[in-house]
């Protein structure tokens, strides 16, 4: 397990009495900076000093580093680094910063680790109304139908219509979605929808959406 430097790499992650754009900008390049020179890849660590003078770099090696750093971590610095992210994640919207985080969630979502251990379902409504703020559509769409999957409801299924509209997502024609509540409550929420979603046939106790693409 490396032995990181209590006073370089918690201070670095660590997201408090953040304010400015430019706080949460530098925020975000010394974490960069620091996980390529914390690195368990020789390679990575052979990055960080022109990482230092070119950011771009540092940002481009953003995921690969965060996940070499990562699987070193002991769980009490994994809890306080997903804090951090949590806090930074909920506390500012400057675009560059949470779409950096958001392709970190993806990224870890497809490695061998699994998905970042965020509170509440590994954050997947915190990620997509985060995605969803910064028009990551289809990032939104994809945490939308996680949500669905654990728990279809009225309100889920009218953002995945929304969102889906939104990017003009062609796999939406003749997807068919299922929610399971009484009919009187999808009666009260058709009449907030714009009719552009209107093929629906009822079952005994439940409902069957199938949503069509505008034409």
């Amino acid at each position: 397990m490396l032995k990181w430097k209590t006073s370089v790499f918690p201070q670095a992650w660590g997201a408090a009495r953040k304010v400015s754009k430019d706080d949460w900008l530098e925020w975000l390049r010394r974490l960069s900076v620091v996980l390529l020179k914390e690195s368990s890849s020789p390679a990575l660590r052979s990055c960080w000093s022109l990482a230092q003078t070119y950011i771009p770099l540092a940002r481009d090696l953003f995921n690969a580093a965060f996940l070499s750093c990562w699987s070193e971590l002991s769980e009490d610095q994994q809890d306080e680094l997903i804090r951090s992210i949590e806090l930074a994640l909920t506390s500012q919207d400057i675009a560059e910063v949470t779409q950096t985080l958001l392709n970190l969630a993806e990224f870890m979502e497809h490695s061998d680790k699994g998905p970042l251990p965020l509170r509440d379902d590994n954050g997947i409504v915190l990620l997509g109304e985060r995605a969803a703020k910064c028009r990551a559509y289809a990032k939104a769409l994809h945490y939308k139908e996680l949500e669905f999957q654990k728990g279809a409801s009225p309100l889920i299924l009218e953002a995945l219509i929304r969102i889906s509209h939104k990017i003009k997502n062609k796999r939406s024609r003749g997807w068919c979605a299922k929610c399971t509540v009484p009919r009187d409550l999808w009666l009260i929420r058709q009449q907030t929808t714009d009719g552009r979603y209107r093929t629906w046939t009822d079952g005994p106790q439940c409902c069957f959406f199938d949503i069509v693409a505008k034409r």
